[in-house]
């Protein structure tokens, strides 16, 4: 076609613009343009897809690469031509020339959803091997030249045919792009399956014909919006059928045709979808990506990146990707039709295995979409085989259990059992799911297809079924049942004998042609064995004598069913309960009854056996009742005494009637009649009782006036009485006897747990209402059932003395229950004056004190003189308000003053001081004694020197019910301040003979055979030592700021007077002091958990008024060593020989839980007490231990969330959950009784296994019969109490969960730690997963909790890689913070300088700590926190600041106190590593301060602490660290290894987008020494400081 003048005139002007156009490329500061362009296409011969899809928007149906030595020539036939236009962006349409000319501007038009690009960018990719490429069209025929000049060309290519176009590419570098192009066209994957006019691509290679790369269609339908294409596809001579599912999607809501996405399904050989290729993604052409496990392909118009490899990462993809598993799962019952038309089944196994598995994912792209959606299609559509090769859904398959049972019920009987629709899954897919646990777990849990076995089976018979079947189907029934039963039946002594008893399935026909179970409900034998001579009684029913002929049955009946002749026990449970059970029985036969078995227990010598079948007595078995009738033992029988018909008078209840056992009692004793009653559970005696009432919606108003209720929707209350009191009260026919036997039977109680009604109300959350009188006290107390003098009055209208003189038996339990008062004679009616009155009670108090004369006036003068010294100091309170006695730890306070005492007073606690400074000089001094000692003295003597450490003696009983002891006198107390002074000078002078045999002991230690048991008692020893050295002091700290919480429950101290070491949590006494302006209390407390620099302490709610008024609280800990003594003794009690391996003999019912962070390890472990709690037949008793309170509060939690486990569990011990503790399942040595469920969880903490106990009869935790132990958090374990316990409970089973890469042991000073991971050899995730052999082991690869790029870092950091990732969100949760870049991982960088007190890195105490860090740190969140709740508005986040030292994080607690960084939607918190174990937060700032000179076994490079510590970030993760590299900090090169993808910031950046300003917070920084006087009174900068070696307080002014 020749071309126009017009046509001429635009080409000339394109030439010559793109021509000064190239001058400005060609200069040199352009020159790169050129290169970046070509650069972006680095696959080799990446052209090649792009002339495949122009020539397919030049609606091409075949194309031709001709490649030769020295260039490449490519022909096609399609029917659009090359155009020129006028070179304007606005140019419609756009020329063709314009365009393959053109740097980054294509010739697509907007509306060509699925044109690939016309000449765009990519089109440049081939100026990596052709300079000057030439294209022939009818029209132009022109060379590119200077990559973007069209220059025509004189002559046409030779032989080139009408209405083709020919590109030609004469090769700059002919053997490089001879090679990768040859390459290329051999290796292309599919390049026209999605293409919309090409159907055939040939290659020619040197003239040689090389293969054809076609698609051809074979069957064509459409199904709604759907086009299914069979498609026969040709890789150069590699053939696939495959299935193509086609349709056009919506862009902007509107519908158009040009846009579509498609899934392909290919074939195998053998017809079968090929479910093991993992396909890359297509757009047109393959990308570099996947989704995952998917096995189909999958094409959609995605978003790409420049080089067209990569996904761009956008809601428009990601919308597109849940359209492609839309039609991949809606594919499947068109594909299923298909082949039903030529009655074929595609899907057999198969379906299986297209579902991708769950929590597969690739690095970048999930496939959980398309899971999601296959199983929703898969459950609603009949797409899964039965064994009758008929589709069916999910909810009408049934898995059998092997093959045989499936082989033994025909499909007629199936569905006669299950019903019509029923069928059996397909042999194939059963043995694939049976051979891949998560394909089975797939088709059972997720897809819902019942599992059947033989107790399903058994479950469904009924007498009518059996009596349909032949004998050869039951003899066939009962081989099945003998040889393949379920595991559950197996018994340990023959693993082919199987226990039937609990077989309530009628399986047995007996003589009269009845089909009945072998065994009653009761477990009792239903049917026998025939007798070798006929008998009459028709009570018993015997087998039909035709089931006896063969083995098959005969062996069945008798070894599997243990079916036997009848015995006496035979004749109680099918004869004697069957009757009673019916009640057609007469009195005669239920005297012979109770005569009958009465006889067979005696004659039961095994005590265990006897109590088993007296239990199955009592279930069943009734008695004669008076009214001539008779009563079941399972209903409240009454021993028909005098007594007790008084007392029960007019009550309707169930008396026996002895009169009729009068021939019993004849033969065999009153005595023995009435001991064989109890035994049977017969009521000698009315016992206390309890009622709850629950109230919904409406509250009675009696009910909230008792218990004093506000707001609420409902109640419910606990209640106690005891029974017929006020009728008996009441009854005129009442006798003395009678009243006196009621008050004994309750002197025997403790009725101090029955003194309150207690009562809960719902408002929004459950809450604890106030305590009421229980309607007990109430009665008894006002009830006149008290016979005094022939006159009947209640016990508040008597005395003790009256009680005692009429006959009452006199306890303190009912006395102080009933609050009965003892009578006082009045003296002044026998004559005397107040003043001897006075002097008769004195003389009465020093009788009773068993004090001698001399010790009497010792004590009077030393009263005396204190009475003086307080009057001084009441002189000085005057002044300070108050004063605190720093020796006897009370605050004391008088009206008088008396400066002489005072001064005694100074010189008395100078010379305490002074003894004190002589006994530390002592410890310390070479030869054990000081420069100028004294030894013993009478001086030290005369001191009243209080016993400061109270631990416990290890020899003596861990729990002494023995009566407390009297109050020492002062004259003992003086006597033991002497012995304890001799002492300690005493072991003063052994202190250094201690240290030397520390180190020879630690030497010994080090040369022991590792794990023996002498190994172990030479570990304790050194423990002790340490712990003695390091710990056996008391620790003192006031509090000037407390909040209550848990209603009234407990509270919180906060504002310390300096730093709070861990230890004090599990402190051996603890004293709380409340003081305010006038006096000091005492409270009784216990610490529930220590958090940076506040305390957290359980109270007695009656205790919150004596919080009014109080100013400054002071807690005095002292760390008593005796529970680690007796886990030294008590394990030493062990008793093996010293070279005993303990780890070579480990029990071997062992198993372990490896769970990295975020695994879901806690919920694992409920998931699996759940499973066991469930099973009738499975564990009665469960010990779960963790390292720490708050461990095992998160795990109580839990398992009270489980359906299954809520209702069995105790929380054993001190807690913080109030939730907990409103569910009433926190309980304490004296309150929890474990006998009082059947079955039980407790929850507790290691340390309390070995020293604490439970009730009844104080029974240790460590003594108990446990069967199942559970530890949690193991790594934290150290490994003395681990073995010990695992020895000690040798017969239960244990798992052991946790993370041997998170938090260790800790230990004192430099004490080597060692776990539980240690002894077995289990550190490394990849063995646990690979090829760990000594232990079953569960390792969890999949965590749930951070967002892959933190999972990754995770994963590489400590877990080998191994460790994959299910979360919902691929990205972070949306964090737009003003004036920052964030990533998902970020580095900031802060300011160090030595010997400076605001960037230096000092220590506080034993904490490392650096001051700037802190502050920067903290105001860094506080901003950020500002702004979440700017630009997030109404969106919770949760940020968390940890770092590894308790010195910083007590930094940020401090400044949070005077300006809180959390705001209503953001939650911030702050802490140690150790303390932040098991939480997350959305956003973690991790504070790494190193030490001056940071070693290997520092926190900042401990690889646990750092895992733990960054695995707690759920979406992004920020690291705080010197911005300069210091010598021995070697994590910070690591973690930037590690991370490819992140942001950094540097302190002076962060400054002034916080402060405005460089160098702010140094100029407004004031850093002191702690001085005695109020440094911050004249302050005038923002942060006030004062740091000394062991304390720091900071102040923020506004």
């Amino acid at each position: 076609m020749a071309i126009t003048q017009r046509q001429q005139q635009l080409f000339d002007d394109l030439h010559a613009k793109r021509s000064k156009q190239a001058e400005v490329l060609d200069d040199f500061a352009m020159r790169g343009i050129k290169q970046s362009v070509v650069d972006m296409y680095n696959q080799k011969a990446h052209f090649i897809y792009e002339l495949l899809q122009n020539a397919d928007d030049a609606r091409a149906s075949e194309v031709t690469f001709e490649l030769y030595p020295k260039k490449l020539v490519f022909r096609h036939n399609g029917t659009e031509r090359f155009t020129v236009s006028e070179d304007r962006e606005d140019a419609i349409p756009y020329g063709h020339i314009n365009a393959i000319t053109a740097i980054g501007f294509s010739g697509k038009q907007q509306d060509e959803g699925n044109k690939i690009g016309k000449f765009g960018i990519g089109f440049k990719a081939i100026y990596q091997y052709s300079s000057t490429p030439e294209i022939y069209d009818e029209t132009f025929c022109f060379r590119i030249e200077q990559f973007i000049v069209p220059t025509q060309m004189a002559s046409d290519y030779p032989a080139r045919a009408p209405k083709e176009t020919i590109f030609v590419f004469p090769f700059d570098q002919p053997d490089k792009a001879f090679n990768d192009i040859k390459s290329k066209l051999e290796s292309l994957n599919n390049p026209i399956l999605f293409l919309r006019h090409l159907q055939n691509v040939s290659v020619i290679v040197n003239g040689k014909y090389q293969g054809v790369y076609s698609k051809k269609s074979q069957f064509k339908e459409v199904v709604e919006d759907i086009t299914h294409n069979l498609c026969e596809i040709d890789n150069r001579g590699e053939k696939q059928m495959m299935h193509l599912f086609t349709r056009p999607i919506k862009v902007n809501n509107e519908q158009k045709d040009n846009y579509y996405i498609s899934v392909g399904y290919g074939l195998t050989e053998d017809g079968d979808i090929d479910v093991e290729t993992r396909p890359n993604v297509f757009c047109f052409f393959p990308t570099s990506e996947k989704f995952g496990d998917i096995c189909c392909i999958t094409h959609a118009p995605f978003e790409l990146v420049n080089s067209r490899q990569q996904l761009k990462d956008t809601s428009y993809n990601d919308s597109l990707k849940r359209l492609l598993a839309n039609l991949s799962a809606e594919a499947l019952p068109i594909l299923r039709d298909y082949y039903l038309k030529s009655k074929k089944t595609i899907f057999d196994g198969n379906i299986l295995r297209i579902i991708p598995p769950r929590g597969n994912y690739w690095p970048e792209r999930d496939d959980s979409v398309f899971r999601k959606k296959y199983i929703e299609i898969i459950k609603e559509n009949e797409l899964i085989l039965s064994r009758e090769k008929l589709y069916s859904t999910p909810d009408c398959l049934l898995m059998v259990s092997n093959l045989s049972l499936a082989n033994l019920i025909s499909t007629d009987q199936l569905q006669e059992l299950k019903g019509e629709d029923v069928h059996f899954l397909n042999a194939k897919i059963w043995g694939m799911a049976n051979e891949d646990y998560e394909l089975g777990n797939l088709l059972t849990q997720t897809l819902g297809v019942e599992t059947f076995d033989a107790d399903d089976l058994l479950g469904e018979l009924t007498p009518e079924f059996m009596d349909a079947q032949s004998y050869d189907w039951v003899k066939r029934l009962y081989n099945h049942l003998h040889k393949k039963e379920h595991e559950t039946w197996e018994t340990d002594d023959d693993e082919n004998a199987w226990d039937y008893s609990a077989c309530s399935s009628p399986i047995v026909k007996t003589s009269t042609g009845e089909w009945v179970s072998a065994y009653t409900s009761l477990g009792e034998l239903n049917v026998f064995l025939p007798l070798k001579t006929k008998v009459d009684d028709t009570d018993y029913k015997f087998v039909n004598e035709e089931y006896l002929k063969e083995d098959v049955t005969r062996n069945f009946l008798r070894n599997a069913l243990h079916l036997t002749q009848p015995d006496s026990w035979s004749y109680i449970g099918s004869v004697i309960f069957q009757h009673c059970q019916s009640k057609e029985l007469s009195s005669e036969q239920l005297l012979h009854f109770f005569e009958f078995i009465y006889k067979y227990l005696q004659g039961i010598e095994d005590a265990e056996k006897r109590a088993e079948k007296l239990g199955e007595i009592k279930k069943s078995f009734a008695l004669l009742t008076q009214n001539d009738s008779f009563t079941l033992l399972s209903t409240p029988i009454y021993y028909d005494s005098k007594m007790l018909k008084s007392f029960m008078y007019g009550v309707k209840c169930n008396f026996v009637a002895s009169e009729k056992y009068a021939d019993f009692i004849k033969r065999y004793t009153e005595e023995r009649y009435r001991a064989f009653l109890i035994e049977l559970g017969v009521i000698f005696r009315p016992s206390i009782q309890s009622e709850e009432n629950y109230y919904e919606g409406w509250v009675p108003s009696a009910v909230i006036k008792r218990f004093n209720l506000r707001t609420h929707t409902a109640a419910k209350y606990t209640d106690y009485f005891f029974p017929n009191i006020k009728e008996f009260a009441d009854n005129k026919r009442k006798d003395k006897v009678t009243s006196q036997t009621l008050w004994s039977w309750l002197a025997d109680e403790n009725l101090s747990k029955y003194r309150y009604a207690r009562c809960r109300y719902r408002y929004y959350s459950w809450y604890s209402a106030q305590p009421a009188d229980s309607k007990l006290y109430t009665e008894l107390k006002s009830l006149k059932w008290n016979c005094i003098n022939n006159e009947w009055v209640s016990p508040s209208e008597t005395y003790l003395e009256e009680l005692d003189a009429a006959g009452y038996e006199i306890t303190d339990s009912i006395v102080e229950f009933l609050e009965i008062q003892k009578k006082e004679r009045d003296l002044k009616e026998l004559g005397l004056t107040d003043e001897e009155i006075q002097r008769n009670r004195i003389g009465k108090m020093v009788e009773e004190s068993g004090l001698t004369e001399d010790e009497v006036q010792a004590a009077l003068a030393k009263a005396k003189a204190e009475k003086a010294a307080r009057k001084v100091a009441a002189t000085k309170s005057a002044d300070n308000n108050e004063r605190k006695d720093s020796f006897n730890g009370n605050y004391q306070t008088s009206d008088a003053t008396n400066p002489d005492a005072h001064k005694d007073e100074r010189e008395r606690k100078s010379a305490i001081e002074k003894k004190r400074e002589e006994w530390e000089k002592m410890s310390k001094a070479p030869n054990g004694r000081p420069a100028t000692s004294q030894s013993g003295g009478g001086k030290a003597s005369s001191l009243d020197i209080p016993d400061m450490h109270t631990g416990g003696n290890p020899d003596e009983p861990f729990f002494d019910n023995a009566p407390a002891e009297k109050k020492q006198s002062s004259a003992d107390k003086c006597k033991r301040a002497t012995e304890k002074f001799k002492r300690k000078n005493t072991e003063a002078k052994n202190a250094a003979e201690k240290a030397e045999d520390a180190n020879e002991l630690l030497e010994i230690f080090e040369t022991t055979t590792p794990y023996s048991f002498l190994w172990f008692k030479l570990l304790m020893d050194l423990q002790f030592a340490e712990h003695k050295k390091s710990k056996e002091r008391e620790f003192e700290v006031s509090f000037t700021e407390f909040e209550i919480t848990n209603f009234g429950k407990g509270v919180s101290l906060k504002n310390p007077s300096k730093d709070i070491p861990d230890w004090i949590e599990n402190a051996g006494s603890l004293d709380v002091f409340l003081c305010s302006l006038k006096k000091t209390d005492k409270l009784a407390s216990s610490i529930i958990k220590i958090d940076g620099s506040s305390v957290e302490l359980a109270i007695d709610a009656k205790d919150v008024k004596k919080f009014n008024g109080v100013v400054q609280i002071k807690l005095i800990a002292r760390d008593s060593i005796n529970h680690i003594d007796s886990l030294r003794q008590r394990f030493i009690q062990l008793g093996f020989e010293d070279e005993y391996n303990l780890n070579e003999n480990l029990n071997q019912r062992i198993e372990f839980i490896y769970g990295p962070p975020g695994t879901g390890k806690t919920t694992r472990l409920v998931k699996k007490l759940s499973d066991v709690i469930s099973n009738p037949n499975g564990y009665k008793n469960i010990l779960v231990l963790t390292p720490t309170n708050k461990a095992a509060d998160v795990i109580a939690t839990k398992l009270f969330d489980n359906n299954n486990c809520g209702d069995y569990l105790t929380r054993f011990g001190a807690t913080e959950s109030q939730d907990l503790i409103e569910e009433a399942v926190v309980q304490s040595r004296d309150t929890f009784f474990i006998d009082s469920l059947d079955r039980n969880i407790v929850v507790t903490t290691v340390a309390r296994y070995s020293y604490d106990c439970f009730q009844p009869d104080n029974c240790a935790i460590c003594d108990f019969d446990w069967d199942l132990i559970v530890i949690d958090e193991a790594s934290m374990v150290d490994i003395v109490p681990m073995i010990y316990i695992l020895y000690k409970s040798k017969d239960a089973d244990f798992i052991i969960a946790g993370d041997p890469k998170q938090i260790e042991p800790v230990t004192q000073n430099d004490m080597p730690t060692y776990n539980i991971y240690d002894m077995v050899g289990l550190n490394s995730f990849k063995e646990a997963i690979e090829n760990y052999e000594r232990f079953p082991i569960e390792a969890l690869t999949t965590q749930h909790r951070s967002i892959p790029t933190i999972g990754t870092l995770v994963s590489q950091f400590a877990y080998d890689g191994l460790v994959k990732h299910d979360v919902a969100r691929t990205t972070p949760k949306p964090l737009n913070i003003d004036g920052l870049s964030l990533q998902a991982i970020n580095f900031v960088g802060f300011r160090t300088e030595e010997l400076d007190r605001l960037y230096g890195l000092t220590a506080i105490g034993k904490s490392p700590f650096h001051l700037y860090s802190a502050i920067l740190t903290y105001n860094m969140v506080r901003y950020m926190a500002e702004q979440i709740e700017k630009n997030h508005p109404g969106k919770d986040y949760s940020i968390g600041i940890v770092t590894p030292y308790g010195a910083q994080a007590d930094a940020i607690s401090q400044m949070e106190a005077y300006h809180p960084m959390s705001t209503p939607h953001c939650k911030v918190t702050a802490g140690t590593v150790h303390r932040f174990q098991g939480d997350e937060c959305d956003i973690m700032f991790l504070l790494l301060n190193p030490p001056a000179n940071p070693g290997e076994n520092s926190h900042v490079n401990n690889d646990n602490i750092i895992n733990v510590a960054m695995s707690r970030a759920r979406d992004y993760l920020f690291f705080l660290m010197p911005q300069s590299q210091l010598d021995g900090f070697n994590i910070k090169r690591r973690l930037r290894d590690l991370v490819t993808k992140k942001s950094t910031i540097t302190y002076t950046e962060l400054e002034k987008l916080l402060f405005g300003e460089i160098g702010y917070i140094e100029r407004n920084t004031n850093v002191t020494c702690h001085l005695p006087v109020n440094v911050y009174s004249d302050s005038m900068l923002k942060y006030e400081v004062r740091i000394s070696d062991t304390a720091l307080d900071i102040q923020i002014n506004d």
